[in-house]
């Protein structure tokens, strides 16, 4: 049987505590790699009850512009289409990063989304 997918990519892991009740996969765009992401799985996921993956994106190369803000925009219209509500913000002036007000927001959508067992 050949590798896991994942270790097909270039990535970095923060395991979870004890067994994982789940999985954190954050993306990113260009000009980052698999680093710049990790330390948000600490902010998402404080309890460290999911592991965590940072996969390098098959497109990004560092020194290369970020993505434009329209794509986001157009990426977001095209989910309220298809009757997905995704969690989108945006911070005006920010630049291509996550606003850290945005954080603790993101953590509790996501703590929603991934309750603890029973």
């Amino acid at each position: 049987m050949g590798a896991p997918a994942i270790d097909l990519l270039t990535h970095l892991t923060r395991p979870a505590v004890g067994a994982p009740e789940g999985a954190l996969v954050l993306l990113h765009g260009r000009g980052t790699d698999e680093r710049d992401l990790l330390p948000l799985a600490d902010a998402l996921d404080p309890e460290r009850r999911l592991v965590a993956v940072t996969p390098r994106a098959p497109w990004s190369f560092p020194g290369q512009p970020g993505v434009a803000v329209d794509f986001a925009h157009q990426a977001r219209e095209r989910l309220l289409a298809a009757h997905v509500d995704p969690l989108y913000r945006e911070t005006p002036g920010m630049g291509h990063t996550i606003d850290p007000a945005f954080v603790p927001q993101l953590r509790d959508w996501l703590a929603a989304r991934t309750p603890a067992p029973a």
